[in-house]
């Protein structure tokens, strides 16, 4: 996307900030002395390594873990967010793209920045270093040391509070950052998949599979998962115009013909969806990320004669034209 976005507010009641406080403060705490896990198994969990039974909690952290579990998870997959798209294959992935009727994600690093200091600047200094107590001042009190923080380290971070498939579906975009992971982020977004994952983040994990076979340059597997995530979602507007262009890509004109129809049926060309994903295929043409075959052009050109709207535009793109 073109400008940076603002994120949203991260705020946590007074209560959270008074135990915060004085679970930092105690340097016997058990809350921020679990050990670092294998970030991966955590991140597939499906239940917190914290709980209220864990053994050696004081009541603060017992009623810290109780009660507010689920807003310093958020607060931590925000961060997630941030650092998944500091990458510089993000500006080129369609996970920036947002389903159709929501706000783009919040990616700007001192946006979150300020919000969680705003929550966390009382906190004591006193306490001995333990791994959870780290990670908190990297990211809130030296802002230049986030970069050195893996989202899945974030995200591990995150689903040992409160296991979530939007964790899962972060760390499978920053595992597929690098090409010998990509087998790695697969089996996450696959774990998604097979769980109890809502509408939304189920298509979005089956779309996320559709850009790794296109990444891998399989192109027909691509157009599967793209469906797939259309019939899960029909808002997921970014896999209704890959699964177009994969189709394109592929050669598969009754492929092309099914989303051809889907996309005139429910993407206006007036939609935030459809322009995103369009200048996301211009920005993928210009970094040449993928390379259309000379039957593919070929195709998409006769496709350009007897589209408009949102596939003329889609194909216009693709074409680089």
């Amino acid at each position: 996307m073109g400008g940076r976005a603002v994120a949203e507010p991260i705020l946590f009641d007074p209560r959270i900030e008074e135990l915060l406080r004085e679970v930092a403060a105690n340097p016997k705490s058990c809350l921020l002395r679990i050990p670092r896990p294998a970030r991966l198994g955590v991140v597939l969990g499906r239940r917190p390594s914290v709980g209220v039974a864990t053994a050696g909690l004081g009541a603060a952290e017992r009623e810290l873990v109780a009660l507010h579990r689920g807003e310093l998870a958020y607060l931590l997959r925000k961060l997630a967010v941030v650092r998944l798209f500091e990458s510089p294959a993000a500006a080129t992935n369609h996970a920036r793209v947002s389903l159709s009727g929501q706000s783009p994600l919040a990616v700007d690093r001192g946006g979150w920045v300020e919000s969680a200091r705003g929550s966390l600047r009382e906190m004591s200094v006193d306490a001995s270093p333990d791994p959870g107590r780290e990670l908190l001042e990297r990211c809130v009190r030296n802002p230049d040391e986030i970069g050195s923080v893996a989202v899945t380290d974030v995200a591990a971070a995150a689903n040992g509070l409160e296991p979530t498939d939007q964790a899962r579906i972060y760390t499978a975009l920053s595992l597929a950052h690098e090409p010998a992971r990509i087998d790695e982020a697969r089996s996450v977004l696959l774990d998604v998949l097979a769980g109890q994952a809502s509408p939304t983040n189920a298509s979005l994990a089956a779309a996320d599979i559709g850009w790794l076979e296109s990444q891998c340059g399989n192109s027909r597997a691509a157009c599967d998962w793209y469906r797939r995530a259309v019939e899960l979602l029909p808002q997921n507007s970014i896999a209704a115009c890959s699964w177009l262009l994969n189709a394109v890509h592929a050669c598969d004109e009754s492929e092309v013909e099914l989303a051809r129809l889907f996309i005139d049926a429910r993407l206006p060309v007036e939609g935030m969806g459809v322009q995103v994903a369009v200048e996301l295929v211009r920005r993928q043409r210009r970094a040449e990320t993928f390379r259309p075959s000379s039957k593919a052009v070929s195709l998409a050109r006769r496709l350009t004669e007897t589209s408009t709207g949102t596939c003329r535009l889609l194909l216009d793109a693709y074409l680089n034209s």
